[in-house]
């Protein structure tokens, strides 16, 4: 089993100032550095790949370099050339507009994309979350360019765009959230990228 972490957001020559979504989550006026997603992404994307890295035979692979569909093409070359192994693609992101739910985003043509979201979804079952809705491409039409190329790919990839908690969101933020650790902070994002990889070894039948 392979999973590509895609850290969205961060190093794409188009669009090299867009971090995604930001909020001043502490109140103090400013967003800084750490209140941005692209900042805070790799903090789960590490999480996953530390927990993956201690069962055996799943390779870990970060993706945050070039625009989407290059790294969709690196991935659906990697897929082509191991035919053998079931590969995961997550387009790693962060939500904003104040909804308390998690999401995991599949391509509306893919079945395995599909499975895997479900696998995921049922994984993220953080107690700040009221819920966690598995979408489509199609109710999410902007989620599309996130995950879109691995469809072309052969049968053993498959993608979904991971938008796990609503960084605007006072119930997700480090004001006014259940404990343990505000899912904003680094033991919230740590718990965030624990359950993605349940996700992942559910979905990988590990």
């Amino acid at each position: 089993m392979i999973v590509l972490l895609d850290l969205q957001h961060r190093g794409r020559r188009s669009r090299p100032a867009d971090l995604g979504a930001e909020f001043d989550v502490d109140g103090d006026g400013r967003v800084e550095s750490d209140e941005r997603e692209a900042n805070l992404t790799p903090i789960y994307a590490l999480a996953c790949a530390d927990a993956l890295g201690l069962v055996g035979g799943i390779e870990v692979l970060l993706l945050a370099a070039g625009e989407y569909a290059e790294r969709q093409a690196v991935a659906v070359a990697l897929a082509a050339n191991r035919p053998s192994e079931r590969i995961a693609y997550v387009a790693c992101h962060l939500n904003a507009g104040g909804g308390s739910y998690g999401l995991v985003i599949h391509d509306s043509r893919s079945s395995g994309g599909r499975q895997l979201a479900e696998a995921v979804a049922v994984a993220l079952k953080l107690p700040e979350l009221d819920k966690v809705v598995v979408g489509t491409t199609d109710e999410f039409p902007r989620a599309a360019g996130t995950i879109g190329g691995v469809f072309s790919g052969p049968p053993n990839i498959s993608g979904v765009c991971f938008e796990p908690f609503f960084l605007d969101q006072p119930r997700h933020s480090s004001r006014g959230a259940v404990k343990p650790a505000a899912l904003s902070e680094p033991d919230g994002l740590r718990r965030v990228g624990a359950a993605l990889a349940v996700g992942l070894l559910t979905w990988g039948g590990k």
